[in-house]
Formats: structure tokens, C-alpha cells, sequence
């Protein structure tokens, strides 16, 4: 399983947009931080169809403001 959490600050709150996939199931998840995320699941019928959804949504999102959200390595 792999995610990743895009962040922007909206007038001093913290908006959240997160991906996670495995296989052919990739889970959205946005928001406001403080708040409960919504969340919604798209299943692709190819490897392929998901990464290219998923590349298209990271770059719409970073164009948009959003930044990686930094998170420590487990160790």
C-alpha cells in the first residue's frame, strides 16, 4: 500500500487531499485537518489507468498550491 498527503494552508486552516492505493483500488481522502476527511474509492480496471489518474490528480493538486507533506521515515 502506498500514499501519499498533499497540504495547503486556506486562511489558516489546513487542507488535506491524501491518495492511497493498492493494485487497482486507489481511497481519497480531503478535507480540512481539523475536521473528519472525506473519503472515496475509484477502482481501475488496469495498473496502467490508476497511475495515470493518479499522476494527473498529484499535478491538478500541485498546481492548485498543494505541497508534500513531509513525513519521517520509520526506522
Amino acid at each position: 500500500m502506498e500514499s501519499v498527503t498533499l497540504v495547503r494552508d486556506d486562511d489558516g486552516e489546513t487542507e488535506v487531499w491524501e491518495v492511497t492505493w493498492a493494485g487497482l483500488d486507489v481511497e481519497v481522502a480531503s478535507g480540512i485537518e481539523s475536521e473528519p476527511l472525506r473519503t472515496k474509492t475509484k477502482k481501475f480496471r488496469t495498473h496502467r489507468e490508476a497511475e495515470e489518474w493518479i499522476r494527473a490528480e498529484l499535478a491538478k493538486r500541485m498546481k492548485d498550491g498543494f505541497k508534500i507533506r513531509e513525513t519521517a521515515t520509520p526506522s
